[in-house]
């Protein structure tokens, strides 16, 4: 008997991990794949628009962002793989970024004045 109640603890426990860690990865909900999307991240650059595909701060390696506000962002290929609040930029040419990227929306007017985006 003690033996099956130790089994029944243990599956109990491994249940219960599982849970809290979909629980964890609810509350990243919105913060896309590496659950650093929007975080601020360090970009020097002297242009109006700055771009990385190596940043080292940022867990997907993008950093993009207007020369004063850089963040983390993550590739995407259509809106829907975005957060709420951000665009991707399956069609803007590769002075955004490399590869298409998710871009805050209120960043995406900036990019098409600077003739980057459609």
């Amino acid at each position: 008997m003690p033996v099956r109640l130790a089994v029944a603890c243990a599956i109990c426990l491994i249940f219960a991990a599982l849970v809290l860690s979909c629980a964890d990865e609810a509350s990243n909900e919105g913060a896309g794949w590496t659950g650093d999307l929007g975080v601020s991240c360090d970009n020097m650059c002297y242009t109006d628009w700055c771009k990385d595909g190596a940043q080292i701060e940022c867990v997907s390696g993008f950093c993009v962002g207007p020369n004063d506000d850089t963040y983390c962002t993550v590739p995407c290929d259509l809106d829907v793989d975005c957060a709420n609040g951000f665009v991707c930029t399956e069609e803007c040419d590769k002075q955004v970024a490399k590869v298409p990227v998710c871009v805050r929306d209120a960043d995406y007017p900036l990019l098409e004045d600077l003739g980057f985006c459609p």
